[in-house]
């Protein structure tokens, strides 16, 4: 005699586990999107996913909601076309918002590293026009020290023509896409600046030639006396220093680079080219550092965005430790780098199956309970529920008025896929006949048997169904209803009476 089981389940079919790890993807996807913005007040530079997110939120809702295969009743062979077809429709659906949330990150992506690439720009444009400033200023000091006691009315002719000489180059302003202007603005800038440090420094020339050629050539300091010395390949090292120095965007270190330069100058045992080129091999790896460290800070920005599974959260935390470490060292070794990326690499990977496997375990669980409440109440079973309203997410407990009987099915779902349940009386045990327990044990088997056939048409759907404990139908295993069920037996029974009121009252109408 069938009574009373419990069950294990898990979900086999390959197209079901595939719906389920795309509704993953697109959910953590969907969850990095609703954190991506950039707000940058000083620049009034501000964009975000918003409108996409408010645009196709209920889309995305819709498609990661528990899936349901839509047949009702004995599954044959047209309800197995059926429920193919069904699952292809939801894969393509699927793959369709996949892609239309990946394209919308890989967008937002892009238009964070053109505004990256634009702060970068802006940063060149002030450093450069800071340097032409410095530039004017020590010249005009230069001259107020050597030439304006001799020759006032010269020094003020030429600190006038010098003052003159401004940047008239306008700055570009910011647009997505901006990455494909970057260097050719930075070159328009530094050709600009160049031709302006030209005309100043003809200015100084002139002055030499008219006037004080002799008298300048006495008075002038160390640092003039060594660039009227310096053959033209170090003039052409100096040219490239100078134009590398303005793309260094830390301020302090660009700074440090300035006097380190200004010391060499001045040395008079540092004076062959060979020290040049060393000062400007050890800009170039500091070129490679703030490259580096951009790319950290980009990396650390995904994963600071990204959700991360409770169990990778210190090692998170380790990464992002290293992370402090790599952007306040003065150098980072090529290897420090790539072990950097790595770490990251495989954290995310970790994370993106480990929160895919739980949510396809989760979005599993949904499915179960969708196809055995449904399956139920398509064999006539009545939902104690409001349908409408069920929480397959979160409610797991479910109770069902056996059809054509007064008894009751409780089902339980487990959130590791098990199943049990139990059969149902009304009537305390103890008051029944004998000839009124036999019904109702009778009545058990059969409700314990067509709760068996429902298991069977879920394996044929995709399920794997393991029976892990089962009992004979008998007087003993009648249960009497709990009292926790019976208030909403009455609020069913009460909504049934409001329904079928309304039912009747409008065919009264409609007559």
């Amino acid at each position: 005699m069938s009574g009373p089981k419990s069950f294990s389940v898990h979900v086999f079919d390959a197209n079901l586990k595939k719906i389920f790890k795309l509704q993953s993807q697109i959910n953590q996807i969907f969850q990095e999107l609703q954190n991506f913005f950039v707000l940058d007040k000083e620049l009034s530079i501000s964009f975000d996913c918003n409108d996409f997110i408010n645009k196709n939120l209920d889309q995305a809702n819709k498609h990661l909601k528990s899936f349901e295969l839509g047949v009702k009743g004995t599954v044959q062979q047209a309800e197995h076309d059926k429920i193919k077809k069904n699952i292809k429709s939801k894969i393509k659906s699927l793959n369709k918002i996949l892609k239309n949330v990946n394209d919308k990150k890989k967008d937002f992506l892009d238009k964070r590293q053109d505004y990256l690439s634009y702060v970068s720009y802006n940063n060149y444009f002030e450093n450069a026009h800071h340097s032409f400033d410095q530039f004017k200023t020590n010249l005009t000091d230069y001259l107020e020290k050597n030439i304006k006691n001799d020759d006032p009315g010269l020094f003020k002719k030429s600190k006038n023509q010098i003052n003159k000489v401004k940047s008239s180059i306008k700055k570009l302003e910011f647009k997505f896409g901006f990455q494909d202007l970057e260097e050719k603005g930075k070159q328009k800038v530094n050709l600009h600046i160049n031709q302006n440090e030209d005309k100043v420094s003809e200015i100084r020339n002139q002055i030499a030639k008219k006037k004080l050629a002799e008298s300048l050539s006495q008075k002038m300091d160390t640092t003039t006396t060594k660039i009227v010395k310096e053959n033209k390949e170090i003039g052409h090292l100096i040219n490239k220093i100078n134009d590398k120095l303005d793309l260094v965007e830390n301020d302090k270190i660009r700074k440090r680079f300035k006097n380190e330069l200004v010391n060499l100058r001045k040395s008079e045992v540092l004076t062959g080219s060979y020290f040049y080129k060393e000062f400007l091999d050890g800009m170039k790896q500091s070129e490679q550092n703030q490259d580096f460290k951009r790319e950290i800070k980009n990396l650390i920005y995904e994963i600071n965005y990204t959700e991360i599974a409770d169990n990778l959260l210190n090692g998170k935390n380790k990464i992002l430790q290293y992370a402090i470490e790599l952007l306040e060292s003065n150098t980072i070794k090529h290897y420090k780098f790539e072990d950097f990326k790595t770490q990251c690499h495989f954290l995310k990977e970790e994370n993106k199956e480990i929160l895919e496997n739980e949510f396809v375990k989760q979005k599993e669980n949904e499915f179960l309970k969708t196809q055995l409440v449904n399956s139920l109440k398509n064999m006539h079973y009545q939902v104690m529920d409001d349908m409408e309203v069920i929480d397959f997410e979160k409610q797991s407990d479910f109770l069902f008025k056996v059809p054509n009987q007064s008894n009751y099915l409780n089902l339980k779902i487990g959130k590791n896929n098990s199943i049990a349940y139990n059969f149902l009386i009304e009537e305390n045990k103890q008051e029944l006949s004998i000839e009124q327990k036999r019904r109702k044990v009778i009545e058990m088997e059969s409700t314990c048997d067509e709760f068996y056939d429902v298991l069977k048409n879920l394996e044929s759907m995709g399920l794997e169904i393991d029976k892990i404990k089962s009992s004979d139908a008998d007087i003993d295993k009648l249960l009497q209803i709990p009292k926790k069920y019976r208030a909403k037996i009455k609020e069913a029974a009460v909504e049934r009476r409001r329904a079928k009121q309304i039912k009747t009252k409008k065919r009264y109408l409609d007559e």
